[in-house]
């Protein structure tokens, strides 16, 4: 099945094509582009924004529950019947 594939350069990009287009969406966009760069893919350029490692944000934050951080609730939410 060729052309089928995920192509990055189509499914992370806010824009693609030449560069006076890509170019001029940034503009458009204005303050909605900040922190969104014009970058040379293989054969066209791209407007993306600049991806962070989801770890190195959350670190610590982005732990497993355990027992001493659970709560259980003691309410039934079961439909009462009027």
């Amino acid at each position: 099945m060729g052309g089928l594939e995920r192509r990055p350069e189509w499914t992370e990009s806010i824009a693609v094509g030449g560069e006076a287009f890509v170019r001029r969406i940034k503009e458009r966009l204005g303050i909605r582009a900040k922190g969104r760069k014009v970058v040379r893919g293989e054969s066209r350029f791209e407007l993306r924004e600049i991806s962070a490692p989801y770890v190195d944000v959350f670190g610590g934050e982005n732990v497993d529950l355990s027992g001493e951080n659970t709560f259980f609730w003691r309410q039934s939410f079961k439909k009462s019947v009027s």
